[in-house]
């Protein structure tokens, strides 16, 4: 049989034109262009933070320092300009039980997995598990948003009481709510002190998924008292918010 994959010198080419692309092309040329930046070496230094800790929730304060002489008035004008340019989302904390969540800092996504692996030039063979679980779950917030976020709100959730976050919460207008939690590996068991267990107990959510990575790993959690936690693998859950599946019927 013939290895059908990509060369790793091929895609290291693929790559070079992707950054092309993104960093010469959008950051210092189209973005400036439209937007009122004075800098573009910060933009592109603040974009390629990004890339390193998606799927993070992003310490602005800590950032601006990191960033040294970016004010958080200029971070959080750049975010947005990103976030318009369609090469990051935004993921905002959702409320807990009628309150404000523990942390107001936003989560940030680079908008496609692929583009953030080229920005960095990141080797294929080097990609490590760690990574894999980052892709998958900006993969899937990607997916969500795409599908529901013009019509509910698409964040996450941070308990305050054990910091336990739930990846992506969907708060639709009648106050029905949906969670998923990515767990992209071998064993995507959770405890019962994980927040999407307790949000389903609590009655704070109506059903909830487990993105994960095995095609055999589906069905009802096999958690005590998770009736509501389904097991969805990661490509079929993408392939049904793709086609945008109402919520509803994936339970």
């Amino acid at each position: 049989m013939y290895d059908t994959r990509p060369s790793l010198q091929l895609v290291a080419r693929a790559q070079r034109v992707l950054r092309e692309d993104v960093v010469d092309k959008v950051l210092k040329r189209d973005i400036p262009a439209l937007f009122d930046v004075r800098n573009t070496l910060q933009l592109e230094k603040l974009y390629l933070c990004f890339c390193v800790n998606s799927v993070n929730i992003i310490n602005t304060a800590a950032m601006c320092r990191a960033l040294e002489g970016v004010s958080l008035p200029t971070l959080m004008r750049y975010m947005e300009f990103l976030r318009d340019a369609n090469l990051i989302y935004i993921s905002h904390a959702a409320n807990y039980t009628g309150k404000k969540g523990i942390s107001s800092q936003p989560k940030v996504y680079v908008a496609d997995a692929a583009l953030s692996n080229a920005s960095l030039m990141r080797n294929p063979a080097a990609v490590t598990d760690e990574v894999r679980g980052m892709m998958a779950e900006t993969t899937v917030y990607k997916h969500f948003h795409s599908a529901y976020g013009a019509f509910c709100r698409v964040g996450y959730i941070r308990l305050p009481r054990t910091q336990k976050e739930v990846d992506v919460v969907a708060d639709f207008p009648n106050e029905r709510r949906y969670l998923c939690e990515v767990k992209y590996r071998h064993d995507s068991s959770v405890s019962q002190r994980d927040a999407i267990n307790t949000l389903c107990r609590e009655q704070s959510a109506q059903a909830a998924i487990i993105a994960t990575r095995h095609v055999e790993d589906f069905g009802l959690s096999a958690e005590p008292d998770a009736q509501s936690v389904y097991r969805i693998p990661c490509p079929v859950l993408c392939y049904l918010l793709g086609y945008v599946v109402p919520v509803e019927s994936m339970f």
